[in-house]
């Protein structure tokens, strides 16, 4: 797997990371299931791709949850919009004065 790919699965988001490996598995399965009749018509799978990419999806989700529960599971998107729902509050009461 590509180092660049690698550099943007680690800035994913833990919901975004879930649903990529569930579309890896969903693939995986269905080269399993039709491997027969992917043969007989000469039909390349990516089955090598994806199981690599599903194997580090793995990694980086294990190594994301561990944080989260390490930082008490607060996210700091949330934080991040309060902050700034504060600041719009702060500058409307300052613009009615």
């Amino acid at each position: 797997m590509e180092e660049q790919t690698k550099l943007i699965i680690n800035f994913l988001d833990i919901g975004t990371l879930l649903k990529i490996k569930k579309q890896c598995e969903t693939y995986l399965s269905y080269t399993i299931d039709y491997k027969q009749l992917n043969d007989k018509n000469a039909i390349k799978t990516n089955q090598k791709y994806y199981g690599e990419l599903l194997e580090y999806v793995n990694q980086v989700l294990v190594l994301k949850q561990v944080e989260q529960k390490e930082s008490g599971g607060i996210k700091t998107d949330t934080i991040k919009s309060t902050m700034e729902d504060n600041q719009k509050t702060k500058t409307k009461k300052e613009n009615k004065k």
